[in-house]
């Protein structure tokens, strides 16, 4: 039952997770997250969640995104303030929509199994996606006002906000590359997979050099 082209997906999904982390692509989509939202009160909560989301259209794996944006996060609150609960709290809440914002690993297995146009399901997980992540963000602000948690950074200017955009333009591209080439049928969910591997790969040898 495992000997099936679809579910090979899975590990194609995790391997492009782990390239855009080694790559250093994770850090940079973290850096425009902090661009945007740093300054904020709870901010540094806020570019957990909103990295994550960027993290998610590439991942298709809460573990991956959890363990790419955590490993860099969780410390930095920690030193600028947050409690070690709430910092670990925070990445754990957020990783969730790793299973909604496609690509998505278990919507592959679970259209194989169901046998579901796994396009359909990608552009289904959107919507609930992104609502669940606005509601993370307004609920870390409202705690980290209760809280007094520090404001952190400084509101960033335009030309820091324009150089940290185009440090993760090459990332904020891969989820439009995946999920165009699906639902425009150019690519199978594995055959995208393929794809995001190859183009992790690329990016992190070429482009960022990491």
């Amino acid at each position: 039952g495992l000997d099936s082209f679809p579910l090979l997906a899975a590990p194609l999904f995790i391997l492009a997770g782990g390239l855009m982390e080694t790559g250093g692509i994770s850090l940079r989509i973290t850096h425009l997250a902090s661009a945007l939202v740093g300054h904020v009160r709870g901010g540094l909560g806020m570019v957990v969640v909103l990295g994550t989301m960027l993290f998610s259209g590439i991942s298709g794996s809460s573990t991956a995104d959890t363990a790419a944006i955590g490993s860099t996060m969780i410390p930095t609150m920690v030193r600028r303030g947050y409690s070690p609960a709430f910092a670990t709290a925070v990445v754990a809440a957020a990783g969730g929509m790793g299973i909604l914002i496609p690509p998505c690993i278990i919507m592959v297995i679970y259209a194989y199994i169901m046998q579901i146009n796994v396009a359909a399901l990608f552009a289904a997980g959107c919507i609930p996606g992104l609502i669940i992540g606005a509601g993370l963000m307004v609920a870390n602000h409202w705690v980290a006002k209760r809280r007094n948690y520090p404001v952190t950074e400084k509101r960033a200017p335009v030309r820091e906000m324009v150089l940290s955009f185009r440090g993760a333009f090459w990332a904020l591209i891969a989820p439009f590359l995946i999920l165009g080439g699906i639902l425009g049928g150019v690519f199978t969910p594995t055959e995208a997979a393929a794809a995001a591997v190859l183009y992790a790969f690329m990016v992190s040898v070429v482009v960022t050099r990491e």
